[in-house]
């Protein structure tokens, strides 16, 4: 018979895993590790601010 082939899927399971490391940065690295970390929480708090505000405006348009 002509085309008639067998699929066979399988179901693979990936895992991911992780190496723990630590850094030891000195006083410089340190200055410039604290400043990016600030600008980070900074901009996630300003995108959360603006969901919340969107979100309101949303519920607002939506009434009762």
């Amino acid at each position: 018979m002509k085309g008639s082939g067998v699929i066979l899927k399988a179901k693979v399971k990936s895992y991911e895993q992780g190496i723990p490391y630590r850094l030891y940065p000195n006083a410089e690295q340190e200055i410039l590790i604290n400043k990016t970390f600030g600008c980070v929480r900074f901009v996630s708090n300003q995108m959360l601010a603006n969901h919340q505000a969107i979100y309101a405006q949303c519920q607002d348009e939506k009434g009762p």
